[in-house]
Formats: structure tokens, sequence, C-alpha cells
């Protein structure tokens, strides 16, 4: 049996085939540019129409991306039909010559998106190396609180603001339940919804709180009456509400008492 390499550089002897796994949380998906199944790397990969761009391992980032052309109704597309999908969806494409066991892995990286056009459907992914080069958000001085809900600087315990509820209507963005009349107008304004759908758990954030009503940024696929969901309070990172509603005015980030006159502006007396 010949090495990958040697069978990569043979003028004659290359037969390559190329498989590409999709990981989108628990859910893992295995797919060949392949005319038939194959079973390597250990999994059995499934045939499907999949073209790929050629790879260019320049620095420059606009120029490493891959582009892969698909069906429109390929499993990984219709992930990103209405919008991009809550986690990352992973992209590992193994290549190797057939009848060997030997393979290489020629690229890492996630989809950033879909574009549809007619039948086809483009899947943009950029390779996971550019995370290392992207720079970090940086804190800002500023009166509201800059930290993100129940993150790791915000500190709140999120489970002590949930509320699991079964869904009574769901109407586009719209979704009732009695439930959330018991709480105060806006409560959950400002929060998020988790739903479990095909394994994966999505999040949309929620706009508004109105008595028995929320509405979410963007419709989720499968929810409808009586699915069960996850709702979390909501912040609008102001001092008060940290300290009211959360009682977490030690960990408040923002900058409240930033004086409202400029000293540097052009009045000489401050």
């Amino acid at each position: 049996m010949m090495t990958y390499d040697t069978r990569e550089n043979s003028l004659q002897s290359g037969e390559p085939i190329e498989l590409y796994q999709f990981t989108y949380g628990n859910n893992i998906y295995r797919f060949t540019s392949a005319q038939t199944a194959v079973s390597a790397v250990g999994h059995t990969w499934q045939p499907a129409y999949l073209k790929r761009s050629s790879l260019d391992y320049s620095a420059e980032k606009s120029r490493s991306n891959l582009k892969i052309d698909t069906n429109r109704q390929f499993e990984i597309a219709d992930l990103y039909m209405i919008m991009p999908p809550s986690d990352v969806v992973l992209l590992t494409v193994f290549r190797l010559h057939a009848g060997d066991g030997d393979y290489a892995i020629i690229w890492s990286g996630r989809v950033m998106g879909v574009d549809f056009a007619g039948s086809t459907a483009t899947m943009t992914c950029e390779p996971i190396t550019t995370s290392l080069k992207r720079t970090g958000l940086r804190r800002l001085y500023q009166r509201t609180c800059p930290h993100v809900l129940y993150g790791n600087a915000c500190k709140v315990n999120k489970a002590s603001f949930m509320l699991t509820a079964a869904l009574t209507t769901v109407y586009g963005t719209a979704l009732g339940c009695s439930a959330f009349g018991l709480y105060p107008n806006g409560f959950f304004a400002g929060g998020y919804i988790e739903f479990e759908y095909n394994g994966v758990v999505e999040r949309r954030f929620i706009t508004g709180h109105t008595g028995t009503q929320i509405t979410i940024n963007v419709p989720l696929m499968g929810l409808e009456s009586g699915s069960s969901v996850r709702v979390y309070a909501g912040c609008d990172h102001t001092k008060q509400t940290c300290s009211d509603k959360f009682n977490n005015l030690l960990n408040y980030g923002g900058f409240p008492y930033i004086p409202q006159k400029n000293p540097f502006g052009n009045n000489g007396i401050y």
C-alpha cells in the first residue's frame, strides 16, 4: 500500500477522494464528493454534490476562504435558509486516494454563510486560522454596562432567571404563553429563548415583552404551539436594572457617573 504523499505526487497512481465532515452542536454530518458511499477514516461518508474552490494558502484572509457549491436542498445549506444557526458549523475536509487508508486533512474551518441562487447553494467558509488574527472586543468608557448578560464578567446565574414554558401560540416572531403574563412588561426584553430542535439548541434574542406575549428577532424553525422553550430575563445594561432586577451592582461594568460636560470642550470654565 502506498502512502498518501506517494500517490498524491504520482502522475498515474492518484485516485483522489475528498471527504467533508460538518459538525453542528452534537450532530456530525459526513459526505463525500465521490459518486458512491465511501468507508474511510473509521466512518461511512454519503455521496453528495460538493464542488469546492481551489485552496489558497495565502496570508491574505479574503483569499483563504473556501467556497463550496452544492444543491439548494443540501442539509447543511438548509440550516442557513432563514438565518445562520446559533452555534458555529465546523468543517473539516479530508483527502485520500481510493484503496488507501492513509489520508490528510487539507482544510479546517467553519461555515460563515450560504448564498442561494436558483437550485444552487454556495457555502462560504473561512479557515480556522482567521480566528487567531481577529481583534478582540475592547471595553469602552461608557455609561451602560458592556458585559454580556449571564457571561463570565456579568456573573449573574442565568438559571435563577430562567422560565421553562410551553408555548400556546406561535405566529412568526410572536410567541404566546400565559406564564409570560406573570412577569411585568419588559421583563424578558433583552433576554433570549432556547429551543432544542434536531438535537441542537437554537437561541433567539427577545426584542419585546408585553403581557402574555414575547417577540423574538427571527423565527425559529420547528417552533410550534406546545413547544417547550427556556426563556431568560433581559437586561437594558443600566445601573438601576443591574441593582434592582439582578442584585448584581458589584459586577456592573459601566461608568454611570461620566460628567455630562466635556472638559475638553471650547468653554474655558469647567
